[in-house]
């Protein structure tokens, strides 16, 4: 008599157990129990591998002859961490200062045939453009998802202890054409040690 009696307890249990279960999982608010372990496996699957790294931007001005009004450069470098990255795209902007005058300009380019290592890329601010407009006070760079920034850049063009404003990118009117990219200056064959190609 003892193992029917056995039976029956266990089939009793199965059931409770099932019942209280599945009204857990009809009830508001019920989530069920998951791995930590196997949840951060399947985060880590998800996210894409970081393909590109260190981005730096600076700023220098290049006299093209004794006495001439000089060029701004723009230096953009980042390291491509792959053999190869197929695309990415860089979008630069720059903030420029004649005396109580802010202009705003930004340039986006795209890029293919990335190799692996350091690579560089140039923008370029006409003579003319920093005449009319002053020279860059800040400079923002984004690429495939990071960024960086830098300001003040030039002494020449900031007073001492000038802050610029952290939302200059959205406050200040942007104009087209103040940043010229490597292929549309005359500096197209002058730079182009480890360029990316470029998609045009």
């Amino acid at each position: 008599m003892k193992k029917p009696l056995i039976k029956i307890l266990t089939v009793t249990c199965f059931f409770t157990n099932f019942t209280t279960h599945l009204l857990r999982s009809q009830s508001p608010g019920y989530t069920q129990d998951v791995d930590p372990t196997e949840t951060q496996t399947q985060q880590q699957q998800q996210e894409p591998a970081m393909t590109l790294a260190n981005l730096e931007i600076k700023y220098d001005e290049l006299p093209l002859i004794e006495g001439a009004l000089p060029w701004g450069r723009v230096t953009v470098t980042f390291d491509s961490l792959p053999q190869w990255n197929d695309e990415v795209y860089l979008q630069v902007e720059v903030l420029l200062k004649q005396e109580s005058r802010f202009r705003a300009s930004k340039r986006e380019v795209g890029f293919f045939n990335i190799p692996k290592g350091k690579n560089r890329f140039f923008f370029y601010v006409t003579p003319n453009t920093t005449k009319r407009f002053g020279g860059p006070v800040a400079i923002h760079a984004s690429l495939g998802g990071i960024t960086t920034q830098q300001a003040p850049l030039n002494a020449t063009w900031t007073k001492p202890g000038e802050i610029i404003r952290e939302d200059w990118r959205v406050v200040y009117s942007s104009f087209s054409g103040l940043l010229l990219p490597l292929h549309e200056t005359p500096w197209l064959f002058k730079e182009t040690a480890n360029v990316p190609d470029i998609r045009r």
